[in-house]
């Protein structure tokens, strides 16, 4: 008897744990719901009907895999790597994320007397950042003499001393 009433214990307990699983997913699914119907209000009926390519033009944001090259490049600029062989494309890229991630030297490098190269940008967040020129010849794969000239041709566009007080 005493196990015929733990199993039959163990039934209701079971039951009733059953229960509130299935209550619990169903307010889940309702609060999930009325989460998203807040969403499409505050978005507006409109602007959801409209296709990515539209959504993406509208917000004038760059696509997925442009950010994530910007983000790949700030990434080997900082860690030292190889970055000799990255080129205008790469400099967009990155210059697309940089305000994300530091405004100020955003503006510094975009309040330059005359467009930077993509070496000369590089330069800049390399110099940003704090890199000895044996680190910044390292990742340009070239002299010391070659930074120097980098350097002197950068100075001429913009001041390098900003870059090293902020």
């Amino acid at each position: 008897q005493y196990y015929a009433l733990a199993i039959i214990f163990l039934l209701f307990l079971s039951g009733g744990v059953a229960l509130w699983y299935i209550d619990r997913i169903r307010s889940l699914r309702t609060l999930y719901q009325q989460r998203i119907d807040l969403t499409r209000q505050l978005l507006g009926d409109h602007e959801i009907g409209k296709s990515h390519a539209e959504w993406s033009e509208n917000r004038n944001s760059p696509d997925i895999a442009e950010t994530k090259l910007g983000f790949d490049v700030l990434y080997a600029i900082i860690n030292d790597q190889n970055i000799s062989q990255m080129g205008k494309h790469e400099e967009q890229a990155l210059l697309k994320v940089l305000p994300m991630v530091d405004a100020n030297l955003s503006a510094i490098l975009a309040n330059a007397s005359s467009s930077l190269t993509p070496k000369e940008t590089f330069f800049c967040l390399m110099e940003y950042y704090g890199k000895s020129d044996r680190q910044k010849a390292h990742s340009f794969c070239c002299s010391d003499q070659a930074i120097r000239s980098t350097k002197s041709r950068l100075n001429k566009k913009l001041d390098i001393e900003q870059l090293r007080l902020i």
